[in-house]
C-alpha cells in the first residue's frame, strides 16, 4: 500500500514538474498535507475520536482547528472564539 501511494505521489509530482506549474503542491508537500488532513478532525469531531494517540495528534495539528471552525460555523448559532485563539496558538501566529 505504501509503495502504491509513494509511486502515485512521485508520478503526480513529475507530471506537475513537466507542466511547469511552480506553485502547486508536489511530492513531499502533497504527502505531508494528506497526512495532516487524516490526522485531524476532518471526518469526525474531536470529542468522538476514541484513539488517544489520534486525539493527541489532532490537538497539535493546525488543520484540526480549521475544520472544527468550519464545522462550528455550519452547526452552531455563535462563534467559539476560544477555539479560534487555540488554533492560532498552535499555528504559531
Amino acid at each position: 500500500m505504501m509503495i502504491e501511494v509513494e509511486s502515485l505521489v512521485k508520478t503526480f509530482g513529475v507530471a506537475l514538474q513537466e507542466t511547469g506549474i511552480d506553485k502547486v503542491l508536489t511530492g513531499r508537500e502533497l504527502l505531508v498535507q494528506t497526512l495532516l488532513i487524516f490526522l485531524s478532525t476532518t471526518f469526525v469531531p474531536k470529542e468522538l475520536i476514541e484513539a488517544e494517540w489520534l486525539k493527541v495528534a489532532a490537538t497539535f495539528n493546525p488543520t484540526t482547528y480549521i475544520f472544527e471552525g468550519m464545522r462550528a460555523v455550519l452547526t452552531q448559532p455563535t462563534i467559539d472564539w476560544s477555539a479560534l485563539s487555540a488554533g492560532l496558538a498552535v499555528a504559531g501566529r
